[in-house]
């Protein structure tokens, strides 16, 4: 068994930010444990995600700091063996050669946990609406009475359609 612990520095921290969209990345740690796994050839990667990240509010566009924390736990198997029907449980990757990159494993945890559509407790669509300048409603008066009548359904402007 394997230990692998990682801290990103700066710069690993900003390049992930830009690729997934955020504000920032402020923290970002892994501890992983690399063992052998049940099948031929296969490894067992088992460990956790942290990192605290900084995305912009949909509704707001205020900042917004999330923690994270994912536990995670992957089996490594050889791109030569199609072991797909075999697996059953834990996620896998195929791994090339004598190597993995890990890093990149551990990227795409942290990807898979981002909220993508993030918003600040206690915002709504309805206490925003006076906020969204230069937004172009089709129609402000039917806007305003579904905000009155606190419309939930979004197929309401399709059965309208229907009938006409």
């Amino acid at each position: 068994m394997e230990e692998i612990d990682c801290i990103l520095d700066q710069k690993q921290r900003n390049i992930l930010a830009k690729r997934f969209g955020l504000l920032s990345i402020d923290d970002f740690v892994f501890r992983a444990e690399l063992s052998n796994g049940n099948l031929c050839q296969s490894l067992k990667l088992k460990g956790k995600v942290f990192a605290k990240i900084v995305q912009t509010c949909v509704l707001s566009l205020d900042e917004i700091v999330t923690s994270i924390e994912k536990e995670f736990e992957l089996v490594l198997v050889p791109e030569e063996l199609d072991l797909s029907d075999v697996l059953d449980g834990p996620d896998f990757e195929y791994y090339s050669g004598q190597s993995s990159d890990i890093g990149e494993l551990m990227a795409v945890e942290l990807a898979l946990s981002i909220d993508p559509y993030p918003r600040k407790i206690g915002k709504n669509i309805f206490e925003e609406v006076s906020n969204m300048k230069g937004v172009n409603f089709s129609n402000e008066e039917e806007l305003q009475a579904d905000i009155c009548r606190n419309v939930k359904n979004p197929f309401l402007i399709l059965d309208k359609l229907k009938r006409n």
